[in-house]
């Protein structure tokens, strides 16, 4: 066997694995989507802190992901294929990753567009089912009161939770830890 059929079989396999791992990804952005997307009032995906109003962000955001690679957590993600002008823009699902909230958003800093900024912090609100919320089926159940790191889900007379939406930044801890499926508390963005 020559050297060129053995560049040839290496380059042959190569490119199938470079093939696989491609159409690995696909499938793994395939089932990230597959998460209940929440689309608030407005046609807003759940975007990271600081997204300005969502016409303005479609123009702003030129889809570079530096506000992904800069979030500690991974919580930032990217619309796949399928979504129009949105594909490509940064979302955050938190039945996956929760938003942390860092105390200095890199995300943010990391924008250079002007499509993150420090004065739309607040990405959304929670909203509690309470047809499928554990706790209003009397059933002891205060993770989701537990985990808000923002103190915006208070316990009401018998220990149910309610959201506290002054307090709300819909970073959607609240979503991550809740056990009902499905969901019993979702963030809807602003």
């Amino acid at each position: 066997m020559s050297d060129e059929e053995k560049l040839s079989r290496r380059e042959f396999f190569l490119k199938g694995i470079f093939s696989l791992i491609k159409e690995g990804s696909k499938l793994v952005q395939g089932s990230l989507e597959s998460f209940n997307l929440e689309i608030g009032e407005s046609g807003r995906y759940l975007r990271p802190p600081g997204a300005i109003e969502e016409s303005m962000f479609l123009k702003l955001c030129t889809k570079c992901g530096d506000c992904k690679d800069a979030c500690p957590y991974d919580a930032i993600v990217m619309l796949g294929e399928g979504k129009g002008i949105r594909s490509g823009t940064p979302v955050i699902i938190p039945t996956v990753t929760p938003c942390y909230y860092c105390d200095d958003f890199p995300c943010i800093k990391a924008c250079k567009e002007g499509a993150l900024t420090e004065k739309h912090l607040i990405m959304g609100k929670a909203v509690i089912s309470e047809s499928r919320c554990y706790a209003y089926k009397d059933v002891f159940c205060i993770d989701c009161f537990n985990e808000c790191p923002k103190s915006a889900i208070k316990l009401d007379v018998e220990g149910r939770p309610v959201v506290i939406e002054e307090n709300c930044v819909g970073c959607g801890m609240c979503v991550k830890v809740c056990p009902t499926s499905p969901k019993a508390i979702r963030v809807v963005p602003l």
